[in-house]
Order: structure tokens, then C-alpha cells, then sequence
């Protein structure tokens, strides 16, 4: 059956609204393929372009064709119906799931799906946050989701895969039609988790395939975690489809002043997100309890020069600078750090750390 599915759904391009009105009235997808009259179809709403490239489609079964090569391809389709379709997206409440996915790799079984999503033009304060966080959830049993898009999409993944999370990237086009910039990636990612799309491969990228596609990246995940995100961010639109979807919300704050904030510390105001300030926010929403402290909780030598300074008293920024030997920028990106996870933390006044 996967095969009309996909037969289908090249028809319509990957866009799920006309295929599930096609569905609804012929739910025999053999049937309105081979044996249904264009009039039928017709009447039943195969209009327009569609019934164009079904014409087309139907005559020289090229569909049948790509299909036959998936599987040399290493390419998975599993339609709506197939048991292996993830229960996550079966029901996104009011936004229709995918007909059919298009899997290279492997759904990871036994973790908890996080979206992490963010912008495509990052300031090294995000790409700083995510590494940070993907660091410290390498403990537990976590699967990233992302759209393997520049910016926060991609550092997302390479984390994932630098501590040994398996991470899916969901697609805005065909698998086939992967960027050449992030081929070496992709590959690595199909070997530690999945590649999936609901676009036919052989498809090439458009504008609006990438916010549609947003609500696979919510559906399939517990959570979705807005890391950066400016006014009119794509990822604002996969915070709203996992608010739609009754799927929980996190936030990264950020500085007043950055553009790239303006999104999610206006998502944390209006407590459409929960605010994440560290690892334990995470994964109180996600449920998931400690098992087991990390073998090294400072990893680094800045980290534990700036532990050991404030073990006798609570000291300014300019003092640790003073005291530690390290840049402004050095001694900004570990208190950072160590504020997120909880091991220093400021007087009432603001202006002196201390070690909690």
C-alpha cells in the first residue's frame, strides 16, 4: 500500500491537505490509481495542476519507479497506516500529520524526542548555550530533533552527535536533494539516528515546504526548546505548532539588547515557553529523572580555576579576571556556564559571584 501512498503523494507534491481530501473520499488509494474514472476523480476534487500531473504521473509511472529504488537507496516509506508510523504524529490536533515518511536511517526507540530550534544567523551567544546544554544532556537517554538548517538547526546536530545522542533532521525538501554543505552531516547523522522527510526525495526545496514542515519537527518530540529566535524567526513558527499540538514549550533568555532575543524572551513573557536557565529545567519538563551524577561535573580548567577562587569568598567579575589570569571573554563564557548549571550563582546586589 506504501507504494500508492507514495504515488499519491508525488501527485500532490508532499502537501498534505490535498491528499488527505483525496483520501477521504477514496480511501481505496489502489483503487482511485488504477481503475477510477478522471471524471470520478474529478468530481471527488482532482482539479487543476493535480489532475495534470496525475495524468501525467499515472501514464508514465514514474512514481512506481522511484519507489523501486529506495530500498537500494537505503530509504524507508512508511505511510500513515503502517505500524512503524511514529504515534507522535499521528495526532497534531488541528494540523494534518504526513501521509507518508520518507526515512533514511533509523527512528531511535526508547528516548525522549527534543526539538531544538532556533535561527539561522546566530550569535555566538546561541551556538555557546546549545553546546553547552547538549554537554550536559550526553547523560541521558535523549534524542535531538532539528531541521538541519544553518544556525542553531546545525550546531544542534553536531552536538548531538559529539556526545553521542542519535538526532533526526526533518527535511524541507527530498532526501535526495540534500545541500552539498551539510552532505558529510547528514551521513553522519543517518548513522546515529534519521534523516526523514514527508516531501517525495526526489524533490527539490520550496519557500513554503519549510514552515510546513515545522510541525513534523514539534509533532514527533516531547518538547520543542527555542534557543535564539528574532521577531519573525522560522522557529517561533515550530513554538506555536507545538503549542498547537499540546507539546511543551522551553526558552532560552536572552540580552535585551540582541535582536536574536527578541522572539523567545517575548515567547517566555507572554508564558507561551517555560524559561530554561539550566539542564534541571529541561528535564523537569521533559520528566526525566537524574539517574546519576556525570563522572566530571567541571569540565574545564577555567571552570574549576573560577570554582576554586570563590571556594574562600564571594568575588566581582574584575576580581576573578584579576585573580584567575583570564580574558574578560574567557571568564564571561565559563561564568556563563557555570551560572546555567547551577554552581555559582550572584549576591541580591548583582555584583559579586558565589559559589552555591
Amino acid at each position: 500500500m506504501s507504494k500508492y501512498f507514495h504515488a499519491w503523494n508525488c501527485v500532490f507534491e508532499g502537501l498534505p491537505k490535498p491528499f488527505w481530501n483525496l483520501y477521504r473520499n477514496f480511501s481505496d488509494l489502489k483503487y482511485a490509481w488504477e481503475k477510477a474514472d478522471i471524471r470520478e476523480l474529478e468530481l471527488k476534487g482532482l482539479r487543476g495542476p493535480y489532475k495534470t500531473a496525475f495524468e501525467k504521473l499515472r501514464k508514465s509511472g514514474e512514481p512506481f519507479k522511484h519507489f523501486d529504488d529506495f530500498q537500494k537507496n537505503n530509504i524507508q516509506a512508511i505511510d500513515f497506516k503502517d505500524k512503524q508510523y511514529p504515534k507522535n504524529l499521528r495526532n497534531l490536533n488541528n494540523h494534518l500529520p504526513p501521509a507518508i515518511l520518507y526515512i533514511k536511517g533509523n527512528l531511535p526507540q526508547g528516548y525522549t524526542y527534543l526539538s531544538i530550534v532556533g535561527t539561522r544567523t546566530m550569535t555566538p551567544y546561541g551556538e555557546q548555550v546549545t553546546t553547552h546544554l547538549l554537554s550536559k544532556l550526553a547523560d541521558y537517554k535523549i534524542c535531538i530533533v532539528s531541521g538541519l538548517a544553518r544556525g542553531i538547526d546545525t550546531i544542534a546536530h553536531i552536538n548531538a552527535l559529539k556526545n553521542n545522542l542519535p538526532t533526526i533532521s526533518v527535511l524541507g525538501y527530498g532526501i535526495y536533494n540534500v545541500p552539498f554543505y551539510v552532505n558529510n552531516l547528514s551521513d553522519q547523522i543517518t548513522e546515529n539516528g534519521a534523516l526523514i522527510s514527508e516531501y517525495p526525495p526526489h524533490l527539490q526545496a520550496q519557500k513554503y515546504y519549510f514552515p510546513l514542515r515545522n510541525r513534523i519537527i514539534s509533532g514527533i518530540s516531547k518538547a520543542t526548546l527555542v534557543v535564539e529566535a528574532g521577531k519573525k524567526s522560522g522557529a517561533l513558527i515550530t513554538a506555536q505548532y507545538a503549542l498547537d499540538q499540546g507539546r511543551d514549550v522551553m526558552a532560552i533568555p536572552g540580552n535585551i539588547y540582541q535582536e536574536k532575543s527578541l522572539g523567545t524572551n517575548r515567547i517566555i513573557n507572554q508564558s507561551s515557553a517555560n524559561l530554561v536557565a539550566n539542564i534541571k529545567d529541561i528535564l523537569s519538563i521533559l520528566g526525566i529523572n537524574k539517574l546519576h551524577e556525570p563522572t566530571t561535573k567541571i569540565k574545564s580548567i577555567k571552570q574549576k580555576n573560577i570554582m576554586e577562587a570563590l571556594s574562600k569568598r564571594s568575588l566581582s567579575k574584575s576580581q576573578l579576571i584579576e585573580k584567575t589570569n583570564m580574558s574578560a571573554q574567557d571568564i564571561n563564557i565559563a561564568l556563563t556556564e557555570l551560572e546555567i548549571e547551577q554552581y555559582i550563582d550572584k549576591n541580591r546586589a548583582g555584583n559579586y559571584y558565589i559559589s552555591c
